[in-house]
This record gives C-alpha cells, sequence and structure tokens, in this order.
C-alpha cells in the first residue's frame, strides 16, 4: 500500500496511472531503470524513505555512480514523486517540527542542532515516511473500528484478534467464515478510501484458513 499512498500524496500520474490498471510498479520501474524487479522494489522503497545514492550502492552492492543512474532514471519518470520528496526533506533540513498522515494525525519528529549552521534540523526519514507509513495505518485502524462497528450484526462471533502490518485477523466461526470475508473485504475498502482518498484503488486480498502463518 505504501506505493498508493505515495501516489496519492504526491499527485503524480506515472505512479497513479499503472494503479489504476492493475498494473504492478515495480514491474514498470524494473523497465524504467533497466533491472529485475527485486532490484526495481528496492530502490523504489529505499528512495521513499530517505536513502542516498551512497547507502543504495551499499544495499544493492552496486557502484554509487550506478545508484544515482537508477535514481536519475525513477525521477525522470515521477517528476511528482521527486518533487514531493524533495519538499519534505527540505522542511525536515528547514526544522519544520512536525509531519501530518493524509488524514490530519499530526507526529512530532526527532530534532537535532546543527551546530556548524547554527540551525535545528528534523529528522528527514521520519519526515517521508510517516505520511506513506501512517497513513497507511490509519487507513487499517479505521477499518477494524468499522469491523467492530458492525460485528454484532454479523454471523459467527467475528473477533479481531490481531492487526499485522497491513493485515487484519479475524477469527469467526467456520460456517460464517464467507459471509464476514465480503464484510472484511468491504471495511478495509472504506477504511483505505478514508486514509487516502476516492482518487487511490484499494485492492484487498483475503484467505480463509483454519490457522494464519504470516507469508
Amino acid at each position: 500500500m505504501e506505493y498508493r499512498a505515495v501516489a496519492f500524496l504526491a499527485e503524480d500520474e506515472a505512479l497513479l496511472t499503472p494503479i489504476r490498471e492493475g498494473v504492478d510498479y515495480h514491474s514498470i520501474t524494473a523497465g524504467v531503470i533497466g533491472t529485475d524487479r527485486s532490484t526495481a522494489k528496492t530502490v523504489n522503497f529505499a528512495l521513499l524513505y530517505g536513502q542516498g545514492s551512497k547507502a543504495l550502492a551499499e544495499k544493492l552492492g552496486v557502484s554509487k555512480t550506478k545508484a544515482e543512474e537508477y535514481i536519475s532514471k525513477l525521477f525522470a519518470n515521477a517528476p511528482a514523486l521527486a518533487e514531493w520528496r524533495v519538499t519534505r526533506m527540505l522542511e525536515a533540513k528547514s526544522g519544520v517540527p512536525y509531519s501530518k498522515t493524509p488524514s490530519g494525525r499530526i507526529r512530532l519528529l526527532d530534532q537535532y542542532y546543527n551546530k556548524y549552521h547554527n540551525v535545528w534540523s528534523s529528522s528527514a526519514t521520519q519526515a517521508l515516511n510517516h505520511p506513506i507509513q501512517g497513513g497507511c495505518a490509519d487507513g487499517y485502524k479505521m477499518a477494524g473500528a468499522l469491523l467492530w462497528e458492525r460485528a454484532s450484526d454479523l454471523p459467527g462471533n467475528p473477533l479481531l484478534v490481531n492487526v499485522v502490518h497491513d493485515e487484519l485477523v479475524v477469527e469467526v466461526d467456520e460456517d460464517a467464515a464467507e459471509e464476514v470475508e465480503k464484510v472484511l473485504i468491504e471495511v478495509m475498502t472504506e477504511g483505505m478510501k478514508f486514509a487516502l482518498g476516492e482518487g487511490v484503488p484499494v485492492g484487498v486480498e483475503t484467505k480463509i484458513a483454519d490457522t494464519w502463518v504470516k507469508g
């Protein structure tokens, strides 16, 4: 969901268009920068969370020049994303002390004093991370709240027992599992639209099983 969130935040059609068309954005990035999907996924997420060419090069085991090439090609393909990222990082550098999710939840950022420039700065990583991952978390929490509101009207005694990153784990009587599954899809969709807006399509995958195992 992170790339759906940043597509909404940056209003970048280079991201939104493939999402709406159901195309995997990591595969698109792989074509843009000339790598496999795994490498492209690493590049995508590294840049979302503030890593520069040096850190990216070390993570991928490539030269700094090659990492810079990946970054340039990616941002050339997604200019609005590049602008959004730079704006957040400049705000952090200027000392803006907080960051907001799309729904308005505020996080105070870690700050440090730069004695060489006599200014306070904030954590750029947190400034980038909070609107994205925090925005997704808002959606999952809203989905859980919506499920709790509707649980008394559902069969099978559904009980939300865990939230694991982007998953809701629900216990329910076996004969009511399919009916509750449909409601779970509805609340996840509604929750993410609350958090990210109507313009970003949300895909929800469900699985009915005797036990839960993180895939």
